[in-house]
């Protein structure tokens, strides 16, 4: 029989790491709260809302009862808003994750507490913990496109089984023991990808871009020294597969948002009116205050947060000083 896995959350990544599995012989149950969302996946193997137009197997179930998600699974995935897994985590009961693997699918830095969210996750669930971060447009690994991530656990032997299980012709997965590094890439990439989108939509030419990219990435070298993180996760594709998709790509919302407010589509007051605000948006708040905490000096960081938070305008991306 399939072995059987949870996937907590309907989004898009959630619900294409649902399809995914099924395609290497799992048998997913998507834990989702929206009675319409769990109908349409249950009776029409369908969700509209994230990935119009992809079908689903009809393997896959959805339920918003927890425990019954949770029935006979070695493995659980958190796709969950990175913002909202602190709540989710302190209103669970642990012992339904007892002697499972957590996998984080989610990439963020808590904004209260400043935590990781595999802290956040360990602390209160009191079981192995792992994240899945790569290079990971939800919409093409629904189609079965090529594409390749990393899982990470503390566990080596737990990343590596479940990376073997996951790996199909078009969806490599790479293991590391690296949890710390492996999340701080995948938190900061989506900052970087609203700088460069800013940059690209002032028009200011594709050398600034690549300049503006590459100065982020000397600063994200540094962050994951400091972090504790290894230097080899930086050419993963956690790392530089992650960054070069995340910066580049007109698909990813990190990088549209800031593309919208380089070319003046929008203002940055106006951000915090639309209906769902991008990671990398509220990570750049999280992080400049895990910078001054820890007393880093990054300027390139510190200027995408200046001009979203308001206290610069978007013209300060124009200055030659960022591009030494």
């Amino acid at each position: 029989m399939p072995e059987k896995v949870a996937v907590l959350g309907s989004g898009s990544w959630g619900t294409a790491l649902a399809i995914h599995l099924s395609r290497v012989g799992f048998e997913p149950t998507i834990c989702a709260r929206n009675l319409d969302t769990i109908n349409e996946i249950n009776n029409e193997h369908q969700n509209r809302s994230y990935l119009h137009g992809i079908a689903i197997p009809e393997i896959i179930k959805a339920t918003a009862n927890l425990a019954d998600a949770l029935v006979d699974t070695q493995m659980i995935i958190i796709a969950l808003p990175a913002q909202t897994i602190k709540e989710f985590v302190s209103n669970v009961e642990s012992e339904l994750f007892k002697n499972k693997l957590v996998l984080i699918a989610a990439k963020g830095i808590d904004a209260l507490s400043l935590e990781f969210l595999s802290e956040i996750v360990a602390s209160k669930l009191k079981t192995s913990v792992g994240v899945i971060s790569g290079p990971n447009y939800a919409f093409e690994v629904a189609l079965g496109l090529p594409a390749r991530t990393v899982i990470a656990s503390a566990n080596l032997h737990e990343a590596q089984k479940y990376s073997e299980l996951m790996t199909n012709h078009n969806f490599k997965c790479e293991y590391s023991n690296d949890l710390r590094g492996v999340e701080l890439l995948g938190a900061v990439k989506n900052v970087l990808a609203i700088g460069c989108g800013i940059v690209r939509g002032l028009e200011i030419g594709d050398n600034a871009v690549a300049s503006f990219f590459n100065n982020g990435i000397n600063e994200i070298r540094l962050l994951l020294e400091h972090f504790g993180g290894k230097a080899d996760t930086m050419f993963s594709a956690a790392g530089m597969g992650d960054l070069i998709l995340s910066c580049t790509s007109f698909k990813l919302r990190n990088h549209n948002l800031g593309i919208e407010l380089g070319s003046n589509k929008i203002q940055v007051e106006e951000i915090l009116s639309r209906p769902q605000l991008v990671e990398g948006f509220k990570t750049t708040f999280s992080l400049k205050k895990l910078l001054d905490q820890k007393d880093i000096s990054l300027p390139i960081f510190n200027l995408i947060y200046q001009v979203l938070s308001g206290e610069e305008p978007i013209d300060a991306f124009r200055s030659a000083n960022i591009w030494l």
